[in-house]
């Protein structure tokens, strides 16, 4: 073949291919993503560490435009972000009441107290709610924290630490002490055993009327004959996801 040939094979090929193109029929629509599915370990970047979390996003929020979301803490010793979500039925309770849940794990046995553990703890929560906003939409009008035991203290910690960042938090059974209570503290409920003998109630009745002294807003529910461990009670559960529904930056009903 002559070059000349060539040369005019060439310059009529993209004029093949674009007459080849006209009236083909568009390629359909994509479907949204979705963002339902349960994540056991996931790994974020942290203080120069590997952080893990296990993260559920239940099948009715598939579509959803912006998450509400839960950050959870465990509480200490042998709890984890696996043995949480079993022990508290968290997990089946999201589901119904239609939030995502991330389960954050503690560096070792449990949360830093003070110094710089506490602060590489809440170092992490940042880094988590930046992780999962990366792979999906989060409502952050509907970001809300909860706690069991030193967990419960570290939500507390958390919240005073970051005003304005969530909508409420859910203490359960904490340790003490916890913060000093501020004004600037997003609206919070208390559950607490009567019968805890690790974090007896006297201290948490005690903190939640210096709390209210200081016009947060707090409830405390006290459960009879409950331990240090997480009340099952169906009505409960119930009232603490119908409580964090209610929460939003920006209202207070």
């Amino acid at each position: 073949m002559s070059l000349t040939r060539r040369n005019a094979l060439w310059a009529t090929a993209p004029w093949s291919m674009a007459l080849g193109t006209v009236g083909a029929t568009p390629p359909p629509p994509q479907p949204p993503a979705r963002w339902d599915g349960e994540w056991p370990n996931e790994t974020f970047p942290s203080g120069g560490e590997t952080r893990r979390y296990r993260l559920l996003v239940p099948r009715t929020l598939a579509r959803s435009r912006g998450l509400p979301l839960v950050i959870a803490l465990h509480g200490m010793g042998r709890d984890s972000k696996d043995s949480f979500p079993m022990a508290s039925g968290l997990s089946n309770a999201a589901a119904r009441h239609e939030f995502a849940v991330a389960y954050l794990q503690a560096r070792r046995s449990g949360w830093g107290q003070q110094g710089a553990d506490l602060d590489a703890d809440l170092e992490a929560l940042d880094a988590l709610l930046a992780a999962i906003k990366e792979r999906m939409p989060v409502d952050e009008q509907r970001l809300h924290l909860l706690g069991f035991s030193s967990g419960a203290r570290l939500a507390l910690r958390a919240a005073a630490a970051r005003p304005g960042r969530y909508a409420s938090v859910v203490v359960h059974s904490t340790l003490m002490p916890v913060p000093a209570p501020t004004t600037r503290m997003p609206p919070q409920i208390w559950v607490h055993g009567d019968a805890d003998r690790l974090s007896p109630i006297a201290p948490v009745q005690r903190a939640v009327a210096a709390a209210l002294k200081a016009r947060q807003r707090v409830e405390l529910i006290a459960v009879p004959g409950l331990g240090h461990q997480w009340a099952r009670e169906a009505n409960l559960h119930t009232k603490l996801w119908t409580f964090m529904a209610l929460q939003a930056l920006g209202r207070r009903d």
